[in-house]
């Protein structure tokens, strides 16, 4: 599809706008719309087919007028815009999770507008309006609906009498009535006018009154009873109570005693049985009861709690940055299902998310139940554990796949040198295992450089993740494109 490129399309703000929008969305196999200069972008191109519906379609807003006569309606009526510029409209048949719906944009509007008005070259309108001359024209045809409507309203014909059955003429049907005067009769002219008859309202008969009600007299309320009656008092007087002695002199005078407490009562005591009697034999028989010891309480296993990010320099200390990358990309992930696959992903996991992310390895779980995933596989596992991330994520989860690169500039040097490694990942085997599992690549980013590997197999002193030295390195892979780095990060989502 051509829609008339311009000679330099990279230079183009609008352009390089809509490739930025295209790089690595467009799935392969599908079918697309585009001009010439996206072909590496898209793959391989179709024509436009007003029949063929195609996945993508990518617009120039002002080559519109160059596509086949309906390709447009179709577009804005069965696919929705899913991006759109000052140059370029980009359609999709099936929007992936997260892009907008652009149809209020300016552009998309304009070529809505567009496909309304514009008409293909050699078609004609269904209903034509009549031109200035065909309406000035008093003996011009008459318009289509006149055709349609009756110029007279209809009649049923006249049925002659001896065509009608015996039945019809015997029946009679009665005329209305009407009255031969007024209920009132008119005044004449000059008097006044008559006054209306009174209707006839019986009186209003007497109510009889209604009988009186026997109402008891109040009996009298009793008395309550008392609760407290003083005990009559003695006939006769008491007794006086004898005085105490005089006090020896210079002896203090002791008060009297007003209140005397009575002398507390001794424990009633059981009889103790008679020596040979029955009782005697039956408690020397019976053995001493004693309640058995409590059980000690099990202590519980109590697991150790998870370090927190900030708890576990050791397990950052190890990896250097790379958790903190890993948490940029992935994010904190507080609250959420992580699924953590192959290799030292739960160790990553662990290092860099937060402490209230739920981390589990993904076993016998049920499919679409984890919001994130984080993937370290190696060769072997590579395609399997990209497909069971797809199984378990939902859709529009994202997964993170951090793998060594296997062509790094170290491993390169290494090799230059006669020193060939072994191990790690490629770019395009991970492309190729994410687009195997139905994952949409949205981000690919490289971290760290090793060029020790030219020389050694584990980094000099120094140079170790996490020693201050290594951030040079680290600084300078984030300059570099991804191929040259030693880990490569690949973020991606389930649609």
């Amino acid at each position: 599809m051509s829609q008339t490129p311009s000679a330099d399309d990279a230079a183009d703000p609008a352009w390089a706008g809509a490739a930025r929008f295209l790089e690595g969305r467009i799935p392969p196999g599908g079918r697309v719309i585009a001009p010439d200069s996206f072909a590496h972008l898209a793959g391989a191109l179709s024509a436009p087919d007003p029949e063929a519906l195609p996945d993508w379609a990518v617009i120039r807003t002002t080559a519109a007028a160059d596509l086949p006569s309906g390709l447009l309606r179709r577009l804005l009526a069965e696919t929705t815009p899913v991006f759109a510029n000052d140059g370029y409209v980009i359609f999709a048949r099936r929007p992936t999770f997260g892009l907008a719906d652009m149809r209020n944009a300016p552009a998309v509007r304009a070529l809505a507008d567009g496909a309304a008005i514009y008409t293909a070259p050699g078609a004609s309108a269904q209903f034509p309006n009549p031109g200035l001359v065909e309406a000035s024209n008093p003996r011009g045809p008459a318009a289509p609906e006149a055709a349609m409507l009756p110029l007279t309203p209809p009649q049923s014909p006249d049925t002659p009498r001896a065509s009608l059955p015996p039945e019809a003429l015997a029946l009679q049907v009665p005329a209305p009535a009407r009255p031969d005067r007024p209920a009132f009769p008119f005044p004449r002219p000059g008097t006044a006018a008559p006054e209306a008859p009174r209707l006839f309202v019986p009186p209003a008969a007497a109510l009889p009154e209604p009988p009186r009600l026997f109402v008891p007299p109040a009996a009298p309320t009793p008395e309550p009873p008392r609760l407290f009656v003083p005990p009559p008092e003695p006939a006769g007087t008491p007794p006086e109570a004898p005085r105490p002695a005089a006090a020896p002199a210079g002896a203090l005078p002791v008060p009297p005693a007003l209140f005397a407490a009575p002398p507390l009562p001794s424990p009633a005591s059981a009889p103790a049985p008679v020596p040979g009697s029955a009782a005697a034999a039956v408690l020397q028989a019976a053995p001493i009861r004693t309640a058995p010891p409590l059980p000690e309480p099990q202590s519980l296993p109590i697991a150790p709690p998870r370090p927190s990010s900030a708890e576990a320099p050791a397990q950052r200390g190890q990896a250097g940055t790379l958790p903190a990358r890993i948490a940029a990309l992935l994010g904190a992930g507080a609250g959420r299902r992580v699924a953590a696959l192959g290799g030292e992903a739960p160790v990553l996991a662990d290092a860099a998310l937060a402490p209230s992310a739920l981390i589990s390895g993904g076993e016998d779980q049920p499919a679409a139940c984890f919001d994130l995933a984080l993937l370290n596989p190696d060769e072997a596992s590579l395609a399997g554990t990209a497909a069971e991330a797809a199984r378990l994520l939902r859709h529009g989860g994202v997964l993170l796949l951090v793998a060594e690169n296997a062509e790094s500039l170290g491993r390169r040097l290494a090799a230059a040198l006669g020193r060939p490694g072994q191990g790690g990942l490629s770019a395009s085997a991970i492309r190729g295992a994410l687009h195997a599992a139905g994952l949409v690549i949205q981000r690919l980013e490289g971290h760290a450089l090793d060029p020790w590997r030219a020389t050694s197999d584990a980094p000099p002193p120094g140079l170790a993740a996490g020693d201050p030295a290594a951030a040079i390195l680290e600084e300078a892979a984030g300059t570099m494109d991804p191929r040259h780095a030693a880990w490569l990060l690949f973020l991606a989502r389930k649609p």
